[in-house]
Order: structure tokens, then C-alpha cells, then sequence
């Protein structure tokens, strides 16, 4: 063997035994751990010097992205501590478990996390899906549990990271906060090359191999892409945990469905993308069921040992038209005698205007007497659910007719008593609705009126005269009609 050769091969060994060191979590015994190596992490308040190769318990909390001092909506979904590792090259890795997100009675999931590229709160800032490690059921729902992403380099100082989030109990995206209190970092043991990081570990021992030797393996090779001539070089101890640690990135986890979908008019996800699968049937607009197909790509195995292609059953929901607005044709009529009922002019949900034929079907009460009735529109295809809207019919104008008239009385008569006068004799009363009363306004107090009856008392001893009797006719209504009245003044001649 050249000296060459052997130099090589020297680097090759101390190479694989890094990585083997790294993804045993022994990287100590390679690696320094003086302040040298450390990196800074935390606000100028709380800055610490956090080792690279070693692992952490830290604590965390959901803060709003617009006031980083004040609880999100969403905080019960982030679980406290969390897992702090940094990585060979100073990277922090945060791994973080996820519950059910509580917003008033209701309860949703969180998916879909994103972490902002920034220092401080932008949202033009580019942006990084965190890795979802673990699904949990709850009922008939499946969330994410577990994630794991990486702390931006321009976050480093900034007490956390900003992220973006989907929470279908809100039914949109929310911004927030990852306060991360590096200051409360405790110390669990050395870093691994787990999932996550298990490449990184390959990168580094590219690293190490200098230009003007040949290159045994580029920054994506793993230990199988070597020549048995080079693998002969490698410690068994190395090999067999590298072989471990790349396999490790290439097991991922089958897909689940997006849980609490509903249409919206526009195409939807129903199975989210990620790393090492393609998908096909995964999008959809109309509501429904669905059936995606989820298949590996080159190189990778599902997290159950198959290979095979997975189908996933997801679905859309129909939207509930409860919120929209129902405008009838016409809003109320009059007592007409007939039966009337009210006609849906249009439905309007989210400014959008639905289709009578096609997104609801109408049903309306109907009746004769005047009363409220309830007009009920019922979502079908891609809506359910029901919207309503009021219809009146008022009671009918009184059709109350008065006609005054002149009584005559002889002054013989009246000069010796009392004298009284029909309510025919004065007032001609016809198509009255209800009871009718009667209230004199003005004229001779010698001169009565009885108030339910019509009838006319002239006292005994008025003189010979005309005399005009002002008097409100009125009508109280009944179930169908409105109450009137009338004044009219009718005329007593004593001669």
C-alpha cells in the first residue's frame, strides 16, 4: 500500500468512526467540548453558549407574532420542554410535541407548520416546512404530534422563531410565536443522527477529505456507494451504524389525511405533500370522498417495512350555508282572504351567490292569517346544513263605514221627558271588523251618547234648537284586520 494510500485511508477511518460517534450519540469523545466549539443562542437578556454534538431539555411557549410577550389562541397545542440538539455545524434543532388546540369551547388541529426565515416578525420572509415525526388519534381524528425543525440562522438571537400554522377549528392560517427560553437549557447527553440529521452526519465526513486527495464519497453518498476496497478500510462498529443512520433518513412515515375539511370553492389539499413520496389524487374542489395515492420514491421505505404504494381516504365536507343571507322576493303582504307564502330571491354565503338548482332547495310555510312564516333553505351538494328568513302577512285595512245622520225630536215631547234616539236614527255604521265603540267629542251636554251601544239621550227641557254632536266611531279589529275609527258629526233637531 502507497504512503498515500495509507494517509487516505487514515482520514477514511477517523471519518466513518466520526460518523459512527455521531449517530451513537458519542460524539464527545471526538469532539471538544470547550467554549471554542460553542455557538450563542437566546436575546441579548438571556444569551447562552450552547455546545454543538450535545442535546438539551429547553422550554417553550406559543406567543402571539404581534406581541411576542402576550399567550396565542393557540398555546395549549405546543408542549413544554422540548428537545434542544445542536448539530455538528451549530444548528439548533427543535423537536416538540403537539396536542389538540383548545379555542373557547371548540376543539381543532394545528398542521402544516412553517417557520419564518426572519429575526423579527415578517411575513414576506421565506419560509420552511417543519418535519412532522409522529401522528396521534383522537376519536375519529388523526393530528400531528410530534415536529422537528431547524432554528434559522437569522432567529438564532431572537428568543424563538416565527411560524405559521393551519388550525382548522379557526378555519385559517395563524401567525405565532415559538418562545424558546434557551436560558432554562438542561443538559440531556450528546446529540444523535437520528432522522433528521442522520445526512448531515454524511456531509460532515465528506468534509473532512481534503482536495488533493480522491474523493471516497460526495456530501449525498452513502456507505454503499463505496468500493469493496474502500469499505475495507472502514471499521465494522462504523459500518454498521452508518448503515443504520442513512437508513434512518429513508424510512418515513405513510401520509394521513387532512382532517375538518370543508368546500370552499376552490381546490383543496387533502393529503399533504412531503419528502421521499408522490402523490396523485390528493386535490380536489367539490365536496365528497376521495382516494389518494401516495408512492415512494427511489430509496425510501415506509415506516411499517412496505414499499408498496399507499391509498389514503380523505374527504371534503359540504359547506354550512348557516351563516348566509336569504332574501325573499318580497318580505310581507297584506290579509288578502288567500293563502300567500314567501319566494327566495337570492342566498348569498361569503358574497358568493348559490344556485337554486344546484347548491339549495326551499321550503316555506304558508298560510292565510296574518303571522310570521318561516321560508327554509336547505343546502345540497356541496352545501348543508339550513339558512332562514321571515315572512310576513299583516292584518288587512278596517273596512269601517260611518255615515252621519240628522234626528228630529219634538220640543213638546222633550219639554216633559227625556227623549232617546236609536243608533240608526243618527249614524249609519256598516262593515265595521270588531267590536265597535263610541266616544262623543263635542256638542250640547244635554246630549249623550252610549259608548257601546250608539244610543242618543236627549235630556228633558232643552230648548228648540239644532245641535251638532261630534262623535269618534271606532272599530277594534279582529284576528284578520286592523283597528279604526272614525269622526263624524251628526245632527239633533228639537222643534
Amino acid at each position: 500500500m502507497t504512503d498515500a494510500h495509507q494517509a487516505y485511508s487514515g482520514r477514511r477511518i477517523l471519518a466513518w468512526a466520526l460518523a459512527a460517534a455521531l449517530a451513537l450519540g458519542l460524539a464527545a469523545a471526538f469532539v471538544p467540548c470547550s467554549n471554542a466549539y460553542a455557538v450563542e443562542y437566546g436575546d441579548e437578556e438571556s444569551a447562552v453558549d450552547l455546545t454543538p454534538l450535545s442535546a438539551y431539555s429547553v422550554g417553550v411557549s406559543l406567543m402571539k407574532a404581534s406581541d411576542t410577550s402576550a399567550g396565542s389562541m393557540a398555546a395549549s397545542c405546543l408542549g413544554s420542554p422540548a428537545k434542544l440538539e445542536i448539530g455538528p455545524d451549530g444548528t439548533a434543532y427543535v423537536t416538540a410535541d403537539l396536542s389538540p388546540v383548545e379555542v373557547g369551547s371548540l376543539t381543532g388541529y394545528a398542521s402544516d407548520i412553517k417557520i419564518y426565515d426572519a429575526a423579527s416578525y415578517d411575513t414576506s420572509a421565506e419560509q420552511t416546512t417543519a418535519t412532522v415525526l409522529a401522528y396521534q388519534t383522537a376519536g375519529e381524528n388523526s393530528y400531528q404530534s410530534q415536529i422537528r425543525f431547524a432554528v434559522p440562522d437569522s432567529a438564532k438571537r431572537a428568543g424563538g422563531v416565527y411560524i405559521s400554522m393551519y388550525v382548522d377549528a379557526m378555519g385559517q392560517r395563524v401567525d405565532a410565536f415559538i418562545a424558546i427560553k434557551y436560558s432554562s437549557a438542561e443538559s440531556t447527553g450528546s446529540y444523535n443522527a437520528d432522522l433528521a440529521t442522520a445526512a448531515k452526519v454524511i456531509d460532515v465526513i465528506a468534509a473532512l477529505d481534503t482536495t488533493s486527495l480522491p474523493q471516497v464519497v460526495s456530501a449525498n453518498d452513502d456507505y454503499n456507494a463505496l468500493t469493496d476496497e474502500q469499505k475495507a478500510y472502514v471499521p465494522d462498529v462504523a459500518k454498521n451504524t452508518l448503515d443504520e443512520a442513512y437508513a434512518a433518513v429513508h424510512i418515513i412515515a405513510v401520509p394521513v389525511p387532512v382532517i375538518g375539511l370543508a368546500y370552499t370553492g376552490s381546490e383543496i389539499a387533502g393529503v399533504p405533500e412531503g419528502d421521499g413520496y408522490r402523490l396523485a389524487g390528493n386535490t380536489a374542489t367539490d365536496a365528497g370522498s376521495y382516494t389518494a395515492t401516495a408512492t415512494l420514491e427511489d430509496g425510501f421505505t415506509w415506516s411499517d417495512g412496505s414499499a408498496d404504494a399507499k391509498t389514503i381516504n380523505w374527504s371534503i365536507g359540504a359547506a354550512s350555508i348557516a351563516g348566509a343571507k336569504v332574501t325573499l322576493s318580497k318580505a310581507s303582504a297584506v290579509y288578502d282572504g288567500k293563502t300567500q307564502s314567501g319566494a327566495v330571491k337570492s342566498v348569498v354565503l361569503d358574497e358568493k351567490t348559490l344556485g337554486s338548482f344546484t347548491d339549495f332547495t326551499v321550503s316555506a310555510k304558508s298560510g292565510k292569517k296574518p303571522g310570521t312564516y318561516t321560508v327554509t333553505v336547505t343546502g345540497k351538494g356541496n352545501y348543508s346544513g339550513t339558512a332562514t328568513a321571515a315572512y310576513k302577512i299583516t292584518k288587512a285595512a278596517n273596512t269601517l263605514a260611518v255615515k252621519a245622520k240628522t234626528a228630529t225630536v219634538k220640543y213638546s215631547k222633550v219639554k216633559k221627558k227625556a227623549q232617546t234616539l236609536s243608533s240608526a236614527k243618527v249614524l249609519a255604521v256598516s262593515k265595521a271588523k270588531g267590536t265597535v265603540a263610541y266616544t262623543k267629542i263635542s256638542g250640547n251636554g244635554k246630549i249623550r251618547i252610549d259608548k257601546k251601544t250608539g244610543e242618543v239621550t236627549v235630556k228633558k227641557g232643552l230648548k228648540k234648537n239644532t245641535y251638532n254632536i261630534k262623535v269618534k266611531v271606532a272599530a277594534a279589529g279582529a284576528d284578520c284586520y286592523k283597528a279604526a275609527s272614525q269622526t263624524v258629526t251628526f245632527k239633533v233637531k228639537v222643534k
